[in-house]
């Protein structure tokens, strides 16, 4: 590329991957039964690690709320406990995974789908590339410890992961692997609207990714992002470039993981000295949603 994309009018020029399959899994595309078969021989240590955080409320309630709506006996001698979730699927703070129907860039959807035909008539759920129709991924992941390469504890909210820290990691990379990117967000001080030092970003202050970092992304052929921060950085860095959400799902058709907790994992894979492990996450059958909560899975 001759400039970096947070510099160009358009894109993705040649990084897009419109076109290049049929249907609308994107890059899942790339996770085929060889690449499955390669992950399987990540596994060497057997340790598995829950990469979901616990589904939390941030500073708005609608976020998540969970009621336990009954606790008793139904029958005699027979007893059960049951209760009922309400989340938001695309929230700052909860592990979800986004269909590429979540977002749109000039009116469009990945391979050029004009975005509101991605719906139905009403706009109550997605009838191309919802979350139902994404199949499970089960991967090679290489993990890139930004905040350990960095030798801090975490990256401070607002600053960003730049493409040459990627590129380390990235060399491990094969096409159709996961790649995961900590930022040490959960050690970090949550800085929300109000706060001292605060920018006044709606969503907040939140480490991220420069956007740049989707060129290194698109050259490597990955077929899934996670991340343990939103992804984008908050306040954005690059205001007049489409936001990595876009660039990613928009116009790679890859689909992004958003809020994982990669802590343990991280800490594991510096005692082995090691990027790589086996990854497994599935989204829930959502009719025409546009995302899931999730808990992914790592084991090395």
């Amino acid at each position: 590329m001759s400039q970096p994309i947070s510099q160009l009018a358009e894109w993705p020029n040649s990084f897009g991957n419109w076109g290049r399959w049929p249907g609308s899994d994107g890059t899942l595309n790339l996770n085929t039964a060889a690449s499955v078969l390669r992950a399987a021989t990540s596994i060497r240590t057997g340790q598995t690690f829950h990469c979901a955080r616990p589904l939390t409320v941030l500073n708005d309630d609608r976020e998540y709320t969970h009621t336990m709506t009954s606790v008793g006996e139904f029958r005699p001698g027979r007893h059960a406990a049951m209760d009922r979730i309400e989340l938001d699927l695309h929230s700052i703070v909860n592990t979800h995974l986004d269909a590429l129907s979540h977002v749109g860039h000039h009116g469009h959807g990945f391979n050029g789908v004009e975005f509101d035909a991605m719906f139905d008539p009403e706009h109550s759920r997605a009838t191309v590339a919802s979350i139902d129709t994404m199949p499970p991924v089960v991967a090679r992941a290489v993990l890139a410890d930004i905040a350990r390469d960095r030798g801090v504890d975490y990256l401070e909210p607002g600053d960003y992961v730049r493409p040459e820290e990627l590129e380390r990691a990235a060399a491990e990379l094969d096409p159709g692997d996961v790649l995961l990117v900590r930022t040490g967000r959960w050690l970090a001080p949550r800085r929300m609207p109000g706060d001292p030092g605060a920018s006044g970003e709606p969503l907040g202050d939140w480490a991220g990714l420069h956007v740049d970092c989707m060129e290194v992304v698109a050259e490597h052929d990955v077929a899934l992002l996670g991340t343990d921060s939103p992804t984008d950085t908050f306040p954005t860095p690059t205001p007049d470039a489409p936001s990595i959400h876009m660039l990613a799902e928009v116009y790679l058709g890859l689909p992004l993981l958003h809020s994982m907790d990669l802590d343990a994992l991280a800490a594991a894979c510096a005692e082995q000295r090691r990027r790589d492990c086996f990854f497994l996450v599935a989204p829930l059958k959502i009719a025409g949603g546009t995302g899931s909560p999730v808990a992914p899975v790592c084991v090395l």
